[in-house]
């Protein structure tokens, strides 16, 4: 691997740093994105049993304890209560946009890596040409493949990695950027239903 990276030139360095980053974004996303994590059930049950039965106070307690993205949006409608339907909707809808922006965070980082670690294997092979072109120009064996050798594997190498990295990135991001915008609407059923319980 480490023979790969020093034939592959200075262009290597940044699509490995681009590679790096988008694993550990990947692993983030992974991590941030479970649904036990921001939409518990066993809270969501909790939660709406006090309200039905009335009991704001201890659904607040509830909230308060809770990390959970869903948590955070029921409270910030709880927090409200007594106020006009529009000013508890109101609440709810910002703190869901809230909720999203982190969701999203990093994935526009995946999708420029995924953009940009092509761009770095096509650098990798002009600049790999060029050497294999100022050999051949200073060279008066040009029949020596050693002499070329150099240069054509920073070129291949460099495009190779450039599309191993960004192969895997575009799916993560493809994948990631359709969780979200799941977990989005499955957030905003559970807020309007709830928005129907302050309303009562």
């Amino acid at each position: 691997m480490l023979e790969l990276i020093q034939k592959g030139g200075v262009v290597m360095y940044p699509i490995l740093l681009c590679s790096v980053f988008s694993l550990a974004i990947f692993l983030e996303k992974l991590w941030s994105l479970r649904i036990s994590q921001l939409i518990p059930d066993k809270f969501l049950r909790e939660v709406e049993d006090f309200i039905r039965q009335g009991k704001i106070n201890e659904a607040i307690a509830l909230c308060a304890t809770s990390n959970s993205s869903i948590a955070k949006i029921i409270f910030s409608g709880l927090k409200k209560i007594g106020k006009p339907i529009e000013t508890i909707q109101e609440s709810v809808v910002d703190q869901g946009k809230q909720e999203s922006i982190k969701m999203e965070r990093y994935l526009s980082t995946l999708g420029t890596i995924a953009g940009v670690s092509p761009l770095l294997g096509l650098l990798g092979t002009v600049t790999g040409m060029i050497k294999t072109f100022n050999v051949l120009a200073m060279s008066k064996q040009l029949g020596d493949p050693g002499m070329l050798s150099a240069g054509i594997s920073e070129a291949l190498i460099t495009t190779a990695a450039g599309l191993i990295v960004a192969i895997p990135t575009f799916i993560f991001y493809k994948y990631f950027t359709a969780r979200v915008e799941r977990i989005i609407v499955r957030m905003e059923g559970i807020s309007l239903r709830f928005i129907e319980y302050f309303r009562g």
